[in-house]
């Protein structure tokens, strides 16, 4: 069964990305912060309370590869969407302070905010420009059908040159999550090569996307130099979901999971968003897992070369879904011109143009449904072998997903039908006794004439987990199911504690399992 466990998880720069690179230290506070009081909540709905002194910087952090001291905190608001906001404290000691009792509050998850940076690999010599990436994932025989008109696909990065030749009238308003940061000029690139991948037009210039009739809706949210945090891309994230954006890039990463991010892209999910992720290109300097490629509710993507084989710095695991196309292939820079680069940041483009396809093709398909569509149509790697960890269910193939999603009818189920979960079990990692990583239900569905059934319709399972010594359950990802009925989520929790999941019935609410569903112990 193709495998979406993460429903719905990423870059570009200007040098390669180092193993172990962090974002660089700024020792002292950023001036003119605001004196802050211990029991007040600056930028945090009311009701929730500061343990320790903290500044408010969600829109003054002028500094993106500084996160000392910073705490990311995502606020749950039931009449919209979830607030992010960024505190930097005075000390090391008071920011643990700070997250450990803000995530122990109801609706709130908090966390050491981590940084993240766009993704590039080198290329060692120059190629002639040339689009084999189209034909490699099947663009050219899907544009009949579809070439993704009406969809908006959200580029999460350091801006779009909407005056490039290329990508001219397919480029909303900037949405900037960084108001008080001066702003420059998108001449860094990063952006403008992403989005020229998926919607370069069809005008006889100079290059193709794969989705040519897609939008773009840049959100910058990494400095001129692509760096960011896990703050600022939450809530850019959650800002692309609610303007309506179907798919969402992250050309983008860094070696921290991070819970903040985590919830971002869940909300996008939900809102019927799917986010793509490239893989991260530190293969080759330790395979170091990359966030937010690795992170739930997000499609990973690795990156192949001309002749379909894995890129030698793309990086493998059993997170990655999909791969595409990442190596010497041809963007767009700032102002006219034409780069050959390389990169999962590439390949993550691609596999975000396909889904805009698809969308277009047949516009009531759900995200779970077409990010499900788009690995089950995946072409298996040059290894014959199915499913791996270097190129997860293989490289997409636009024909063979827009050509399904016309024959796939919209979701839901039956008036009056109910869902249920069955034959929960978890799975042990081999060597490691008492820690479970695959956790799969199976979802049935109750018909009106009161028989029980798997539905093949994907549906969607929520998997929560509840550390020990807190009083609420986290959840840790949306899941959708398979044609087999099976939802199957590939997780390890870092503390004891206990796993619940919940299905979502035909009028949107959810059904839970019992509390204890299974617990682990390490």
């Amino acid at each position: 069964m193709p495998r979406f466990t993460r429903p719905l998880t990423a870059g570009v720069a200007a040098v390669a990305l180092l193993a172990g690179m962090a974002p660089a230290v700024a020792d002292e506070a950023a001036p003119g912060l605001p004196s802050p009081a211990a029991s007040a909540a600056p930028g945090l709905p009311e009701g929730v309370v500061l343990p320790v002194p903290a500044h408010d910087v969600t829109d003054t952090d002028a500094s993106l590869r500084s996160t000392r001291n910073e705490v990311s905190v995502i606020v749950e608001n039931p009449s919209g969407p979830p607030t992010v906001t960024k505190l930097r404290a005075d000390t090391p000691a008071e920011a643990a302070q700070l997250a450990a009792d803000l995530d122990d509050q109801p609706g709130v998850t908090a966390a050491p905010t981590t940084g993240l940076r766009a993704f590039e690999a080198p290329n060692p010599e120059p190629l002639a420009p040339s689009q084999w990436n189209l034909s490699m994932v099947g663009a050219t025989d899907a544009w009949a059908t579809s070439q993704g008109a009406g969809v908006i696909v959200a580029v999460i990065d350091s801006g779009v040159d909407a005056t490039h030749p290329d990508l001219a009238g397919r480029v909303l308003g900037e949405i900037d999550m960084l108001p008080d940061v001066p702003p420059t000029p998108e001449l860094y690139g990063h952006g403008t090569r992403v989005a020229s991948l998926i919607v370069g037009s069809l005008n006889g210039v100079g290059m193709a996307g794969v989705a040519p009739q897609a939008t773009i809706l840049p959100v910058s949210a990494l400095d001129p130099a692509g760096y960011g945090d896990s703050s600022t891309v939450a809530a850019g994230i959650i800002a692309a979901a609610d303007a309506g954006a179907r798919v969402i890039d992250l050309s983008l990463g860094g070696p921290d999971e991070d819970p903040v991010l985590d919830r971002a892209c869940a909300y996008a999910f939900a809102k019927g968003a799917v986010v793509v992720a490239a893989g991260g290109n530190s293969y080759l300097t330790g395979n170091e897992v990359q966030y937010p490629a690795a992170s739930p509710n997000v499609l990973a993507v690795a990156s192949v070369d001309q002749t379909g084989n894995p890129s030698g710095f793309s990086n493998t695991g059993p997170h990655i879904d999909v791969a595409a196309p990442g190596q010497a292939v041809l963007a767009a820079v700032p102002g006219a011109g034409y780069t050959e680069e390389s990169g999962t940041s590439f390949a993550a483009p691609h596999v975000a143009a396909v889904l805009a396809l698809v969308m277009a093709a047949n516009p009531a398909l759900s995200s779970a449904e077409a990010a499900s569509l788009v690995q089950m149509t995946a072409a298996d790697d040059v290894s014959g072998n199915g499913r791996d960890d270097q190129l997860g269910q293989g490289i997409v193939r636009a024909d063979r997903a827009v050509a399904t999603a016309l024959t796939m009818t919209a979701s839901g189920l039956p008036a009056g039908s109910r869902m249920r979960l069955r034959k929960f079990n978890a799975l042990g990692e081999p060597g490691r006794r008492g820690q479970a990583t695959t956790f799969t239900v199976r979802v049935q569905a109750r018909y009106p004439d009161g028989v029980w059934r798997i539905d093949p319709v994907p549906t969607l399972v929520r998997f929560e987990f509840k550390p020990s010594g807190s009083r609420k359950y986290r959840q840790v990802a949306v899941v959708a199911t398979g044609a087999d009925g099976r939802a199957t989520l590939q997780s390890v929790p870092l503390r004891n504690g206990t796993w619940r999941a919940r299905v979502q019935q035909a009028n949107g609410r959810w059904t839970a399992s019992g509390t204890d569903f299974l617990k682990v112990r390490r």
